[in-house]
């Protein structure tokens, strides 16, 4: 996999469009080696960041490309935009793959939308330059979300995003430390660099495993030995069965002798509620005998009541008749004066509303007076305005002969600017084409100067009468037949030899090539005289149709005189609007003036109607106060005559009322009457009820002798007697319950026990098996990071990596070897063939770490990349200790790897370094942080 071009745009630092083309010559010149330098803090390895972006959709130093409130923070600040694509060639052909994101708007502060991404497959013919001339694309991935573009690009370059890294980014400065280190410190630095860290983490959770069985065996022992102490003896389970039955017998006993006293309780019990209920009748008896008597006289003062107010209604009825009578009469009265004073009301208002408009009318009349006048005035001082419509229409028509002139001169000039670009483009090509005469024809000198006799006995063959020489272009060869004649056979063998027909062939193709220039130059010339041509027409054309538009303007100007306007290019729209508004505003006053006679006519029509019906309106007014007056004074005489008789108060309410209280009375007294028939039969009910109750008593307390005579409680004279052994019985009853249920609670937790233990045996057992196994794993394991089995691994992937980096030490120099110790151990030794024994690593010079520290990491890169070869890689500084000779080696070193067909490009700020390598990326910082690159093949 090589990277051909990496083009991005406002990635961190690096604000604008930027392309990168790794084609140019100066790379393949430079030994494909060069170095990206610049300040710390300037943005060199945005390179490397752009190149994993188009690729994976994520940077080294960004895990992923965030989107909605995350934030992006590979985007250059103050930006809406950002994109980064890579052109690269693999084994499935050449591939262009795209990265982008916009914020909303493409403005800065807009939210983030999603990230986007394009793979596209290119099949096409390069020139020599390396550069496409013709190609095919196709689309084979496209979408949004890091993980499918992630997956996608696996699938063309056989590698993941970790395994690209690892491949493209040698890691020397992590093999300085290789070399130094320990073997579980050299294992550590393998686990990063070969992406195995997932062994540590195995011996880790091996640990963690052991650590968590051990606890559970140890826990499952001490529950085994718990549970065996629990478990009753043999002879302890057989006596607490026999007192189990024994218990249960001596409950059954207590319960008879308990439901023999409970029935005698409840004798004593019934018969202390029948005397009871006895005392309560009694009660009832003297209660009873007290409400009899109230209800008696309460219904006897109620019925007398109820006599006197039942006389006094019939001595009402006479005078409620007499005020009746004069209600209809103050009623009909009182309808009447509301009729008049309605009258005499209209009249007045009707009066009032006529004096009112009259008012009204006269005032406006005097403002449509007034309008008018101005509205006149305005039309004599403005009377030109009449005729702005017919000067519209005019200057309209001329506007249009305006802009139709006008766009005809900008197309002129339009046509004679692309006419004088197309003549400087030809002017060039000619411009080229006689400088590749002027090469083509050093080149034929500088052929001829290379072999002069011999290619002038070959042409002295050639050379026919009246055609020109192919050297010289004479017509005429003085000595030709001469020298052609002297010796035919030299000629001949001269014309046959295989060098002769290769300056012929070289010779034919390129007189043929010079012709072909010599055509095209003829041809240039020739359009450059018609485009000279074109460009003189297109020019007068353009001053005609300029001229033609002022004589438009002048025209518009002289109809314009008239109201005092100037119209000007720019300002031609608003004279021609602001005359729009005067005629609009003429019309109007001209409207106004027809609408205000109108209105001022229809006014003084209705005002002199108003006055003739005035003076009818005052007569009715008097005719209808002078009613209002009689009828006033007659209802004034009927209210003081119901006064004097009845005063304010309603009969209908005054004999309501007067009903309400006799059917209250009445409803009373019969109330009354029905309390004193209940207070009557619940005193009888009460005497039938105590002869009941003391023939029930004294059956009862006959019954009860006859229960203690038979039982053995005979000797128990009263109730507080049988309830004191009632209680002794139930205190007997509640021990021998507790003790029943703790032996049998103790029996069922032994039945219990035994099946956990059963169980715990049988877990213990197996957690004792599963203990042995991971015990042993555990050993293998080592600590509780699982550092042993990291280095046991870890030793088993060196020995692929030795053979890989004693592949490219032996690439870069032949003296040097790495050996491995002892089999699976990350120990190691150099062989060197100026040495008998093999060296000691620690007894290696600088410059000597470096080749094999670097020979180490383009195995890693291998290692990494497995079946894939990439051959663009990308080493981030590492020379810090390096310097004079040491660093020239390493230069010479790196640059041995052109011979393997790989490009390096060295991440660094050290002078010595760049001061070493010709081909330079410079990252030069600007102001307010951001950076230009400098250097080949680099636009902007």
């Amino acid at each position: 996999m090589r990277i051909t071009k990496l083009e991005f745009e406002n990635l961190n630092s690096l604000k604008g469009k930027w392309s990168i083309d790794f084609t140019h010559p100066d790379y393949a010149k430079n030994h494909d080696i060069f170095v990206i330098h610049g300040p710390t803090g300037s943005g060199k390895t945005t390179l490397l960041d752009a190149i994993t972006l188009a690729l994976y959709g994520r940077t080294p130093r960004l895990e992923a490309i965030n989107n909605g409130e995350g934030g992006n923070e590979i985007m250059t600040r103050g930006t809406g935009f950002c994109r980064a694509s890579v052109t690269y060639s693999c084994k499935k052909g050449l591939f262009l793959s795209e990265f982008e994101q916009r914020r909303a708007g493409g403005k800065a502060q807009g939210n983030l939308q999603k990230t986007s991404f394009k793979i596209t497959k290119i099949d096409g013919e390069k020139s020599d330059l390396g550069e496409l001339f013709s190609s095919q694309e196709e689309v084979v991935a496209s979408g949004s979300g890091g993980i499918n573009f992630e997956k996608e690009t696996q699938k063309i370059i056989q590698l993941d995003y970790k395994q690209f890294c690892r491949s493209i980014m040698l890691a020397q400065g992590e093999f300085s430390a290789f070399l130094e280190s320990n073997a579980r410190e050299r294992a550590e630095i393998l686990e990063k660099l070969t992406g195995t860290e997932r062994y540590r983490a195995i011996g880790k959770k091996i640990a963690e495993k052991f650590s968590e069985i051990k606890k559970n065996f140890q826990f499952a022992k001490s529950q085994k030995e718990e549970i065996e102490s629990l478990i009753l003896s043999g002879e302890d389970e057989k006596k607490a069965a026999e007192s189990e039955v024994q218990i249960e017998k001596s409950l059954s006993e207590s319960e008879k002798n308990l439901s023999r006293l409970e029935k005698e309780l409840s004798f004593f019990e019934e018969i202390e509620k029948l005397k009871k209920e006895g005392e309560n009748i009694s009660s009832g008896l003297t209660e009873s005998d007290k409400k009899l008597s109230l209800a008696q006289e309460n219904a006897a003062s109620l019925k007398d009541e109820l006599e006197g107010q039942q006389k006094d209604f019939e001595n009402q009825q006479i005078l409620w008749k007499k005020v009746r009578e004069l209600d209809v009469k103050i009623t009909s009265a009182q309808k009447t004066f509301t009729e008049s004073e309605n009258r005499k009301n209209s009249a007045s208002n009707a009066l009032s509303e006529s004096e009112k408009k009259i008012a009204f009318l006269e005032e406006k009349i005097s403002g449509l007076e007034k309008s008018l006048s101005e509205v006149e005035k305005y039309l004599s001082e403005n009377e030109n305005d009449a005729k702005i419509s017919e000067a519209a229409a005019k200057i309209a028509a001329l506007k249009n002969s305006f802009n139709q002139a006008k766009d005809s001169a900008a197309s002129f000039q339009r046509q004679k600017t692309f006419l004088e670009e197309e003549l400087s483009k030809v002017s060039l090509q000619k411009e080229e084409g006689a400088l590749e005469l002027e090469k083509i024809d050093e080149t034929i000198k500088s052929f001829v100067a290379s072999d002069a006799l011999f290619i002038a006995k070959i042409l002295q063959t050639q050379l026919k009468d009246g055609n020109p020489c192919p050297v010289c272009g004479s017509l005429y060869h003085s000595g030709e037949n001469c020298d052609g004649g002297e010796n035919p056979a030299e000629t001949q063998e001269i014309l046959g030899s295989e060098k002769a027909l290769q300056i012929a062939r070289e010779s034919s193709n390129l007189t043929k090539k010079r012709e072909e220039i010599s055509s095209k130059i003829n041809a240039l010339g020739e359009k450059i005289t018609s485009l000279e041509a074109e460009i003189k027409n297109a020019g007068e054309n353009h001053s005609s149709q300029k001229e033609n538009c002022q004589k438009i303007l002048d025209e518009i100007n002289e109809t314009l005189s008239i109201w005092q306007k100037i119209a000007t290019e720019e300002n031609f729209e608003s004279v021609l609007a602001e005359l729009r508004l005067r005629f609009q505003a003429w019309n109007q006053k001209t409207e106004q003036q027809k609408n205000f006679n109108t209105e001022k006519s229809a006014r003084i029509a209705e005002k002199n109607a108003v006055q003739e019906n005035l003076a009818s309106q005052k007569e009715n007014l008097e005719k209808a106060a002078a009613e209002f007056e009689g009828e006033k004074n007659l209802l004034q005489k009927l209210l003081d005559e119901r006064t004097a008789l009845f005063g304010s108060k309603n009969v209908d309410q005054e004999e309501s009322q007067k009903n309400q209280k006799i059917l209250a009375l009445r409803k009373n007294f019969e109330r009354a009457e029905k309390d004193q028939n209940e207070a009557k039969e619940e005193k009888a009910a009460l005497l039938a009820k105590k002869s009941q109750l003391e023939q029930l008593l004294s059956e009862k307390e006959a019954e009860l002798a006859n229960l203690l005579e038979k039982s053995d409680s005979k000797n128990l004279i009263n109730k507080e007697e049988i309830l004191a052994k009632r209680n002794e019985l139930l205190l007997e009853k509640k021990d021998l319950n507790e003790k029943l249920i703790d032996l049998k609670t103790r029996l069922q937790a032994n039945e219990q026990n035994k099946e956990r233990a059963k169980k715990i045996l049988a877990d213990c057992q197996k957690l004792q098996e599963e203990y042995g196994t991971w015990e042993q794993m555990n050993k293998w394991a080592g600590t509780r990071e699982g550092a042993d089995l990291s280095v046991f691994v870890q030793s088993l992937a060196f020995n692929s990596l030795l053979a890989l980096a004693n592949k490219n030490l032996f690439g870069i120099t032949k003296r040097y070897r790495v050996l491995q110790k002892e089999a699976a151990s990350l120990e190691f030794e150099i062989q060197d063939i100026y040495f008998e024994k093999p060296r000691s690593v620690s007894n290696l010079s600088g410059g000597e770490k470096f080749l094999v520290s670097l020979s180490f990491a383009l195995a890693i890169s291998e290692f990494a990349s497995r079946n894939v070869r990439v051959d663009s890689l990308f080493l981030d500084e590492g020379f810090g200790t390096l310097s004079g000779e040491l660093l020239t080696e390493a230069i010479n070193a790196l640059k041995n790897l052109q011979k393997q067909g790989k490009m390096l490009g060295i991440i660094t700020h050290v002078q010595d370094v760049i001061n070493e390598i010709e081909q330079k990326i410079e990252v030069k910082p600007l102001a307010l942080g951001h950076s230009v690159l400098i250097g080949s093949g680099i636009k902007s």
